[in-house]
Protein backbone atom coordinates (compact mmCIF):
# COMPACT_ATOMS: atom_id res chain seq x y z
CA UNK A 1 0.00 0.00 0.00
CA UNK A 2 1.15 3.46 -0.80
CA UNK A 3 -0.44 6.64 0.46
CA UNK A 4 -0.27 10.37 0.13
CA UNK A 5 -1.59 12.88 2.59
CA UNK A 6 -2.97 16.33 2.08
CA UNK A 7 -4.47 18.88 4.39
CA UNK A 8 -8.11 19.64 3.68
CA UNK A 9 -10.29 22.27 5.38
CA UNK A 10 -11.88 19.69 7.67
CA UNK A 11 -8.66 17.88 8.60
CA UNK A 12 -6.43 15.37 6.81
CA UNK A 13 -7.07 13.22 3.75
CA UNK A 14 -5.05 10.05 3.23
CA UNK A 15 -5.29 8.72 -0.33
CA UNK A 16 -4.40 5.04 -0.23
CA UNK A 17 -3.52 2.87 -3.25
CA UNK A 18 -2.68 -0.75 -3.98
CA UNK A 19 -2.91 -3.72 -1.65
CA UNK A 20 -3.34 -2.99 2.06
CA UNK A 21 -1.93 -5.94 4.02
CA UNK A 22 -0.02 -6.94 7.13
CA UNK A 23 3.17 -5.88 5.34
CA UNK A 24 1.98 -2.26 5.70
CA UNK A 25 1.73 -2.45 9.48
CA UNK A 26 4.67 -0.17 10.30
CA UNK A 27 3.87 2.33 7.56
CA UNK A 28 0.31 2.61 8.84
CA UNK A 29 1.44 2.97 12.46
CA UNK A 30 3.72 5.82 11.39
CA UNK A 31 0.73 7.50 9.75
CA UNK A 32 -1.30 7.09 12.94
CA UNK A 33 1.33 9.17 14.74
CA UNK A 34 -0.17 12.26 13.11
CA UNK A 35 -3.64 11.71 14.61
CA UNK A 36 -3.11 13.73 17.83
CA UNK A 37 -2.50 16.85 15.73
CA UNK A 38 -5.99 16.48 14.25
CA UNK A 39 -7.89 16.93 17.50
CA UNK A 40 -11.44 18.07 16.74
CA UNK A 41 -11.03 17.51 13.00
CA UNK A 42 -11.60 14.68 10.53
CA UNK A 43 -9.42 11.96 9.11
CA UNK A 44 -10.58 10.94 5.64
CA UNK A 45 -9.23 7.62 4.35
CA UNK A 46 -9.73 7.78 0.57
CA UNK A 47 -9.76 4.13 -0.50
CA UNK A 48 -11.07 4.19 -4.07
CA UNK A 49 -7.72 2.87 -5.35
CA UNK A 50 -7.25 0.17 -2.73
CA UNK A 51 -7.72 -3.10 -4.56
CA UNK A 52 -7.31 -5.56 -1.67
CA UNK A 53 -7.37 -5.61 2.13
CA UNK A 54 -6.54 -8.58 4.33
CA UNK A 55 -7.71 -9.25 7.87
CA UNK A 56 -4.65 -7.52 9.31
CA UNK A 57 -5.50 -4.37 7.34
CA UNK A 58 -9.05 -4.50 8.66
CA UNK A 59 -7.59 -4.71 12.16
CA UNK A 60 -5.34 -1.74 11.45
CA UNK A 61 -8.37 0.28 10.38
CA UNK A 62 -10.06 -0.62 13.67
CA UNK A 63 -6.94 0.40 15.58
CA UNK A 64 -6.82 3.66 13.63
CA UNK A 65 -10.44 4.33 14.57
CA UNK A 66 -9.74 3.65 18.23
CA UNK A 67 -6.70 5.93 18.17
CA UNK A 68 -8.60 8.65 16.32
CA UNK A 69 -11.59 8.52 18.69
CA UNK A 70 -9.20 8.72 21.64
CA UNK A 71 -7.80 11.92 20.14
CA UNK A 72 -11.18 13.46 19.32
CA UNK A 73 -10.86 12.81 15.59
CA UNK A 74 -13.75 11.66 13.35
CA UNK A 75 -12.75 8.96 10.85
CA UNK A 76 -14.35 8.64 7.43
CA UNK A 77 -13.69 5.89 4.89
CA UNK A 78 -14.34 7.33 1.46
CA UNK A 79 -15.04 5.43 -1.76
CA UNK A 80 -14.11 1.85 -0.93
CA UNK A 81 -14.79 -0.12 -4.11
CA UNK A 82 -15.40 -3.66 -5.26
CA UNK A 83 -14.27 -6.41 -2.94
CA UNK A 84 -12.98 -3.92 -0.40
CA UNK A 85 -16.45 -2.38 -0.06
CA UNK A 86 -18.05 -5.84 0.10
CA UNK A 87 -15.71 -6.94 2.88
CA UNK A 88 -16.44 -3.78 4.85
CA UNK A 89 -20.17 -4.41 4.49
CA UNK A 90 -19.83 -8.01 5.70
CA UNK A 91 -17.71 -6.81 8.64
CA UNK A 92 -20.32 -4.12 9.47
CA UNK A 93 -17.75 -1.34 9.28
CA UNK A 94 -20.64 1.02 8.55
CA UNK A 95 -21.54 0.69 12.24
CA UNK A 96 -18.11 1.97 13.29
CA UNK A 97 -17.07 4.34 10.51
CA UNK A 98 -18.78 6.90 8.36
CA UNK A 99 -18.46 5.32 4.91
CA UNK A 100 -19.02 7.65 1.98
Amino acid sequence: MDYTTRNIPEGLEVAMTGRFTYADHQKFRDLMGSFPTLRGKKLVLEMSHVEFVDSAAMGMLLLARETAVGNGVDTIIRNPAGKVRSLMQVAHFDKLFAIE
